[in-house]
């Protein structure tokens, strides 16, 4: 079991203890997952060392980043003995001018970038900072969720 299978089972134990929650949709590299009123999550692996997080529009996103973050330090000192490390970036779509690329005039093109944390806070980057975003300060240093990441894995099996 990855990372991401981990992130999941920690995800679906928290969403499990929230009363009203519907049950999660689980695929091999993606999991949809709604916290109760909290409002939906999903996760998936891009790749063997990416995962991406994407917040329903009714999750506070600024939350649900220090709750994941907590999860990932949980999963590297009961886990991975303090081996795992983590970069943030977020995923940030900007338009890009016609005349700027020489493509067909009056249609804007829009690519993909990525920040890095200190880039997105910088930029009071929506919804995870800011006024409606209040993220923690760094990326470190979150309050740890406690969950029983053992007891929870070995029932996942029955």
């Amino acid at each position: 079991i990855g990372v991401f299978q981990r992130l999941v089972c920690l995800c679906v134990s928290r969403s499990s203890r929230i009363k009203g929650t519907e049950e999660p949709i689980m695929y091999k590299k993606w999991s949809r997952i709604r916290f109760g009123s909290e409002g939906i999550i999903y996760l998936e692996q891009r790749d063997e060392n990416k995962i991406l997080l994407t917040v329903g529009k009714d999750r506070p996103a600024s939350r649900t980043l220090n709750v994941i973050q907590s999860m990932l330090q949980k999963i590297n000192r009961d886990i991975m003995n303090g081996g795992l490390s983590w970069t943030i970036g977020f995923e940030v779509k900007k338009e890009v001018q016609p005349s700027k690329y020489g493509f067909q005039r009056g249609k804007n093109k829009v690519r993909t970038e990525i920040l890095s944390f200190e880039e997105a806070k910088r930029e009071n980057l929506k919804p995870w900072f800011g006024p409606e975003g209040q993220t923690n300060n760094n990326n470190e240093g979150f309050e740890m969720v406690t969950v029983d990441i053992g007891s929870f894995l070995k029932n996942l099996g029955d």
